[in-house]
């Protein structure tokens, strides 16, 4: 049986930053590497949003992005 083990995480955040001339949202993304792999998902939440309410564009959404090793055992 197969194991996986999370190696390292992201936080990748996205703002709304307005609309294109076809109504369309225009959205900017931000990476912030060296994630706790324990980090949980409230946590990840709390400090997404503290973030972006340094920001001038509106939070548009919040990704945790990893990487994992498939180990056998």
């Amino acid at each position: 049986m197969a194991v996986e083990v999370m190696n390292d995480s992201q936080l990748h955040i996205e703002y709304n930053v307005g609309v294109d001339e076809h109504g369309e949202p225009i959205i900017k993304n931000k990476n912030y590497n060296n994630l706790k792999t324990t980090a949980a998902p409230n946590g990840i939440q709390a400090v997404a949003q503290a973030i972006a309410g340094l920001q001038q564009h509106a939070l548009a959404s919040v990704q945790r992005n990893s990487n994992y090793e498939i180990l056998a055992e």
